[in-house]
């Protein structure tokens, strides 16, 4: 198994959560448990936590979680489980969240969920930090990032035929890290990002010419 950076994982959940079924067996990461909404709020303005598992039983108590792991610089990354029959998750959350899955997953799902969003987490801090990119110079990579940006609001104001309000700009910036984040940890550089984007753009300019 790949080495992976030990981010630190707070497992969270209401009175009905069977917390002692959540298991991270493949992710050798220091976690905490919190049991209660409120508790997990208090962990998470008292301590770093790269990665959140929410299992909870509603939206109301996901989104109090969410809240209080985007305060951290860089936000938690916040995995919801939620149960099996619940008739569905809001939009908000759908997009806030890190990921929205519902009971039972997958032997290894929230292991690989959780290693995925904590190399994200890492990839933040790291920019967060000031420490230097492993590919391409900083100018570079902050021209990828203005340039995917536009591209994406650009594609939204098409699709849509209004510029992005300040909700899709959230949701477009979380877009752009994602990709920034991703794009460090593979291969590809700032190169490939900026090939997207231009890949967007023509796309966008298509579609107003047609």
């Amino acid at each position: 198994m790949p080495d992976r950076p030990l981010t630190r994982v707070l497992i969270a959940g209401d009175a009905e959560a069977d917390l002692a079924g959540v298991r991270l067996p493949g992710f050798p990461a220091p976690t905490q448990v919190a049991r209660g909404v409120a508790a997990a709020c208090s962990a998470l303005r008292l301590a770093d936590f790269g990665v959140v598992v929410a299992d909870v039983a509603g939206a109301d108590d996901a989104m109090a979680i969410l809240r209080a792991a985007g305060r951290g610089r860089p936000a938690a990354r916040v995995i919801c489980l939620l149960p099996a029959g619940f008739p569905g998750a809001t939009d908000l959350l759908e997009r806030s969240a890190y990921a929205v899955r519902r009971h039972p997953l997958a032997p290894g799902d929230l292991d690989r969920m959780v290693a995925e969003a904590s190399a994200l987490y890492e990839a933040d801090r790291s920019i967060a930090a000031g420490a230097p990119v492993a590919i391409g110079d900083r100018g570079r990579w902050a021209d990828a990032e203005r340039a995917l940006a536009s591209a994406l609001e650009g594609l939204f104001r098409e699709l849509t035929g209004v510029p992005a309000d300040r909700e899709a700009r959230e949701v477009i910036e979380r877009a752009v890290r994602a990709s920034m984040a991703a794009a460090r940890q593979g291969t590809g550089g700032a190169g490939l990002v900026i090939a997207l984007a231009d890949a967007l753009g023509t796309d966008a300019a298509q579609q107003e010419a047609a």
